[in-house]
């Protein structure tokens, strides 16, 4: 009998980590827990902008435990953060940490070293694969997500709120950017897909422009609810 392999997924609520979960439970790991890390100061995810509740509503769609950690300013305090969690991943019996990088070495580099501290290995089930492939495969597997930040200096304010899907594929391709941003030209928030057990409906949202990192559009998600999913004849979603 082989032996199970219990994994926890770092989660910021968009694209890429959504399909490294995807590929992770397609590959056989038992993900029991999301890990997330928001701002103490704004109670958002630092990046993407999104409230904390709304990414709890997300696991809850999912259907997997959330494991959410507030950090404040600075490196130092993420860093501090981010090795309680793992320490606390460990004490829980898990073995793997899933993220959903594709290409840039550093972060990467500073997880591995830093899960071999505690004993977890590190899974990266996007890695090296070609960026507009991972975009074509989280829209054709049908998942659903909206763009919910933008670097202003890099895309113009018309990208905020755009669905990802093959319209959004076409437009992208025209800006000399990486198309999945990976450097944070972009960021998304996925409220659907083959993985939900329900589906997030977004209701309301107001645009709000901030310096934080870089000058940045964010959509900012006021009103939502959530919906059960259709259920096919043969059984499934």
């Amino acid at each position: 009998m082989k032996k199970e392999k219990l994994a926890a997924c770092s989660f910021s609520g968009g694209k890429d980590s959504t399909l490294s979960l995807w590929y992770a439970l397609q590959l056989g790991y038992n993900v029991k827990y999301l890990v997330n890390f928001i701002s103490r100061k704004v109670r958002r995810s630092s990046f993407h902008g999104i409230p904390r509740e709304v990414i709890s509503l997300q696991a809850r769609c999912l259907g997997i435990p959330l494991l959410q950690y507030t950090v404040g300013k600075g490196q130092k305090s993420y860093e501090t953060k981010f090795i309680k969690m793992l320490k606390k991943l460990k004490s829980l019996g898990i073995e793997y940490f899933v993220c959903g990088d594709i290409y840039l070495e550093e972060h990467p580099n500073w997880i591995r070293k830093q899960c071999r501290k505690v004993g977890l290995k590190l899974v990266e089930p996007l890695w090296k694969k070609p960026v507009l492939e991972v975009l074509k495969e989280f829209i054709s597997l049908g998942f659903k997500s909206k763009v919910v930040s933008i670097n202003a200096k890099l895309l113009p304010q018309k990208f905020l709120g755009k669905e990802i899907n093959e319209n959004f594929l076409k437009e992208i391709k025209k800006y000399k950017i990486c198309p999945c941003g990976e450097n944070g030209e972009y960021h998304t928030f996925v409220y659907d897909g083959p993985i939900f057990n329900k589906k997030i409906k977004i209701l309301a949202t107001r645009k709000v422009f901030k310096k934080t990192f870089w000058s940045a559009w964010f959509l900012d998600i006021k009103k939502y609810t959530v919906e059960e999913k259709e259920v096919k004849h043969d059984g499934k979603n």
